[in-house]
């Protein structure tokens, strides 16, 4: 039976705010000038948000989803799942820096995940020939700076027609 992308971005939702937390300790440890909070439970998002309240902030939503094959037996689809990583910082510098550091412990907890097999039976992860698409920087308020990244992750998944 076809389940969809649904079950694939609650896992990747799970995975990451389950540990994000401790990559970022891990990362803060090695470079301490900035602190490196991770978002608050209700600022991992199952799809877009308009506004979040705390930063960072974290969304998984989806974007694309090629059908590979399509027999009487059943069907392979590669989900494009985006995520989206939110700071603000009241210096240009201090919020790119963030904004780095951020993706970087996201997609090093996305690849240690799929290495410890965490992804295994439900989808096949891939994260080749992506890119990390950078935001321009905005001011958010008076005298604070947002900025913010996205890349997707490829998400392979064959599933049964019975």
């Amino acid at each position: 039976m076809y389940s969809g992308l649904e079950p694939i971005i609650d896992k990747l939702l799970a995975e990451i705010s389950a540990n994000l937390a401790a990559e970022l300790a891990v990362r803060a440890a090695l470079v301490p000038a900035l602190a490196m909070p991770a978002p608050a439970a209700a600022e991992y998002t199952f799809g877009e948000r308009q506004i979040h309240t705390t930063y960072p902030a974290i969304e998984i939503f989806p974007v694309t989803t090629p059908i590979d094959k399509d027999n009487n037996e059943s069907l392979t689809l590669w989900h494009n799942v985006g995520i989206a990583i939110f700071v603000r910082a009241p210096k240009e510098e201090n919020l790119t820096r963030l904004l780095l550091r951020y993706a970087d412990a996201v997609i090093q907890v996305i690849a240690n995940r799929r290495a410890a097999g965490a992804f295994n039976g439900l989808f096949s992860l891939d994260m080749n020939e992506q890119t990390l698409d950078w935001s321009p920087t905005r001011v958010a308020q008076r005298t604070l700076l947002e900025r913010d990244v996205m890349f997707a992750v490829r998400c392979m998944k064959t599933e049964s027609r019975s």
